[in-house]
């Protein structure tokens, strides 16, 4: 009885290892089939990069993933005198000041009510910047070619579109793809080096 059962565990390990082995295998074939994906069409050049899309406003924005910390329930911020209206104050995040910045005010010019829900934690070697935003962010993977740069005769010339890398073109969605460097560079955003 004992060795029909000592068969029965080795036959069930056997057939673990087998799937654990199969699975592996599949594994390897999914990223190789992904890998040609990528340049069946013969764009060897064409690059994936990743957004965070989330929304501010009414507007659709971008910032790349890897500018992002971490994304993290919003706190209401002590604010800070004279500074601008999209400046909403500074917060304690896991033990670090960050500088909370309202984005639809920042290029409306106006105070909006937007609900606010969630932080933005952006990883910036100069600031510590938080954006606010509404809903948790969606992960976007977008290539090279569905991203259209800004040139200088285009709205690059505009007052706060500088800020604007390029537009992400999806079917009829326009996300505005933010040149976060610069946007916290800004003048208005020197005060803020000395909280680190």
């Amino acid at each position: 009885m004992a060795l029909g059962m000592n068969l029965s565990v080795k036959k069930k390990k056997d057939v673990r290892e087998d799937q654990l082995l199969k699975a592996e295998s599949e594994k390897t074939d999914f990223k190789e089939k992904a890998i040609d994906t990528d340049r069946a069409d013969g764009e060897d050049d064409n690059i994936i990069n990743k957004y965070c899309v989330f929304k501010a406003g009414s507007e659709e924005y971008a910032i790349p993933v890897n500018i992002i910390r971490e994304v993290v329930k919003y706190s209401e911020p002590a604010s800070i005198p004279q500074m601008p209206d999209y400046i909403l104050g500074m917060a304690n995040i896991r033990g670090n000041i960050y500088g909370l910045m309202d984005l639809a005010c920042f290029f409306k010019g106006v105070v909006t009510n937007t609900e606010r829900n969630y932080l933005l934690v952006l990883d910036h070697d100069e600031f510590k910047m938080a954006i606010s935003v509404e809903e948790v962010p969606n992960l976007l993977m977008v290539s090279d070619n569905e991203v259209e740069e800004l040139s200088v005769s285009s709205l690059k010339s505009a007052a706060g579109q500088k800020f604007i890398q390029g537009i992400i073109k999806l079917e009829k969605r326009m996300i505005m793809l933010l040149n976060v460097p610069d946007m916290i560079s800004n003048q208005e955003f020197t005060g803020l080096k000395s909280w680190n």
